[in-house]
């Protein structure tokens, strides 16, 4: 196990995402960012992360789409020029909303 001094969150663990060194329902949040796209097995490793999650917890599963452009800037007018850009190269925008989908939570 590795203790990190600097965090006041808790401590932080190095284990395998197919086999987590937590008891089931040990845990009240599992966050995996940009791993699932690089796992042999990421439906086992799904399976892990809510063997160990805790009735009510959240899970956070963040992760590249490669078939996906996402335009996100503040300045509104560049944004659409971007985007009529990306229609004039033969790319058709499927969704111009921004991501406000709530958190996923485990249910029992």
């Amino acid at each position: 196990m590795e203790v990190d001094a600097s965090s006041s969150i808790g401590e932080r663990r190095v284990a395998s995402a197919e086999s987590l060194p937590f008891a089931d329902r040990e845990v009240v949040g599992y966050r995996a960012e940009r791993l699932y796209q690089h796992l042999a097995d990421p439906v086992a490793c799904a399976a892990e992360a809510l063997r160990i999650l805790r009735s009510g917890g959240r899970l956070v599963l963040v992760d590249q789409d490669w078939d996906a452009l996402v335009v996100d800037a503040d300045d509104h007018d560049l944004t659409c020029r971007i985007l009529r850009s990306f229609v004039g190269w033969g790319l058709e925008p499927l969704d111009r909303s921004p991501l406000q989908e709530p958190p996923a939570r485990r249910r029992d």
